[in-house]
């Protein structure tokens, strides 16, 4: 009868003390996350630190110095001849008799199929 109550006792601590270990497992885990969430704050702050750090006079330098280059890159555009191109290739207006013959053709057959694609 003791022994009885012994192994009990044992299976009834063993069962407490598996669900203490769920707990600190569970607690852990909540911990990590935690950690993870807190070590990404870092990084986002000291990125905007970054960001917002005043420009150090050799920065500003390098900046002027490649927008000066790139300038010297750039040329200009000629409008003036573009607009002699336009004289040359004056844009279509309106469709030729073949083309809205075509197209009506065109329309008429894609809708007939519509309505075949209907009727089924």
């Amino acid at each position: 009868m003791l022994t009885q109550q012994k192994e009990a006792q044992i299976k009834l601590y063993k069962s407490r003390e598996d669900k203490e270990l769920e707990k600190v497992i569970e607690l852990e885990n909540k911990v990590q996350v935690l950690d993870n969430i807190v070590y990404k704050t870092g990084c986002y702050n000291d990125n905007v630190a970054l960001m917002l750090a005043p420009e150090s006079d050799e920065v500003i330098r390098l900046e002027k110095e490649s927008r000066s280059k790139l300038s010297d890159l750039i040329k200009p555009f000629d409008y003036t001849k573009l607009n002699s191109l336009y004289d040359l290739f004056v844009p279509q207006r309106e469709k030729s008799s073949e083309q809205q013959r075509f197209f009506s053709e065109r329309s008429w057959i894609s809708h007939i199929k519509v309505q075949n694609e209907k009727k089924k």
